[in-house]
């Protein structure tokens, strides 16, 4: 009897395992129109009372899906930090080339995308100051022709 038990404990607990991961699509077949609808689906797995692989598997995803190239506004810092939580929860991982890899390639694209932000402000603050000056410089010819 307890055997019988058991091994309905363990066909249970394995079918929710396999119905999570049959939840998760591939990326390749995710459209960019979608994207957006997958974060969000993702997003609520991670703060939800999912077992500890399925959060560290939708940080995987998110991570996936900020990043990629189907994605219309890829946000590689969050990307990064959806990996780093990943790997958090998934230790073993870590030591992976590939995710060592990708790890160093999303920190650099994350600092890349702090200095254009910076480079963007400085830009817009360069305009305003040229503007300023045209409008000194036209006031400083009015002047002079005032004064001849």
């Amino acid at each position: 009897m307890r055997f019988v038990a058991l091994l309905s404990l363990i066909v249970m607990l394995s079918q929710c395992s396999v119905a999570y991961k049959e939840t998760v699509p591939p990326l390749s077949n995710v459209k960019p129109e979608n994207i957006a609808n997958e974060i969000k689906r993702f997003e609520k797995i991670t703060g939800g009372d999912a077992d500890p692989s399925g959060r560290a598997e939708a940080h995987l995803q998110l991570a996936k899906l900020y990043s990629s190239y189907k994605n219309p506004k890829p946000d590689y810092r969050r990307a990064l930090r959806e990996l780093e939580e990943y790997l958090s929860l998934e230790p073993a991982k870590a030591k992976i080339y590939e995710m060592q890899n990708w790890l160093a390639l999303l920190r650099e694209l994350a600092r890349m995308d702090e200095e254009l932000q910076k480079a963007r402000h400085t830009i817009s603050e360069l305009k305003d100051a040229v503007e300023k000056l045209k409008d000194i410089d036209i006031k400083m010819e009015e002047k002079k022709k005032q004064v001849k």
